[in-house]
């Protein structure tokens, strides 16, 4: 006859968006069940008392490093399973499979707004006064957004239907504009940076 396997458990795996966005192999450690020591996993010893070292239950608990490979467009609530990571059989038959239930949740790269998702996106001053093509990380993989001319540090630009999926539908991607200058800025550079001297920039706390 057919071994009977022990029960199947659950438990969540909390994902920073940006180790979700990466995707490929991970390590984590995890707690999970496995056969009692001191029993051999019966419950009891073998003058009938109850195994002190796991309550008669057969099995403790263990934190272990488990390696999961994180699959492409990841989402929030998808489930992976473990294959013989559940609970122990009481009669030493194969383990259980551990189902994860992926949370993710906001980095310092990526930040969760309910179902939309909100990342920075450094643009030199140049590329926001002409606008045009950038490509971003997204949980789809790489995405190009064309940034329209004149864009402002601070706008916030749209990609719809790439963020969390809830109830068959997405949520939005968008990336925040920060102007930044790149480094190491050359001579040329930095005299054109100079020569812009003269207009001033006026509203939020500044003083005009």
């Amino acid at each position: 006859t057919r071994a009977r396997r022990g029960h199947d458990a659950h438990a969540e795996l909390r994902l920073g968006i940006g180790q979700a966005v990466a995707g490929g192999k991970r390590a984590f450690e995890l707690s999970t069940a496995v056969a009692c020591p001191s029993c051999g996993g019966a419950g009891t010893l073998d003058d009938d008392h109850v195994c002190p070292a796991c309550a008669g239950l057969g099995s403790v608990r263990r934190r272990q490093t488990v390696e999961v490979t994180l699959p492409r467009a990841i989402q929030d609530g998808m489930k992976l399973r473990l294959r013989g990571l559940g609970d122990p059989d009481d009669d030493g038959g194969p383990a259980g499979d551990l189902y994860l239930t992926l949370v993710l949740e906001s980095d310092d790269s990526y930040r969760r707004r309910g179902q939309d998702i909100e990342a920075d996106l450094p643009l030199a001053p140049w590329e926001a006064l002409e606008g045009g093509p950038v490509e971003l990380h997204t949980l789809d993989g790489t995405a190009t957004l064309n940034v329209p001319p004149n864009t402002v540090s601070g706008a916030r630009l749209r990609m719809r239907g790439l963020g969390l999926e809830q109830d068959g539908r997405r949520g939005d991607f968008y990336a925040v504009v920060r102007l930044a200058l790149p480094e190491p800025l050359s001579e040329r550079q930095k005299q054109l940076i100079q020569d812009m001297k003269g207009g001033t920039v006026r509203g939020g706390a500044r003083k005009a």
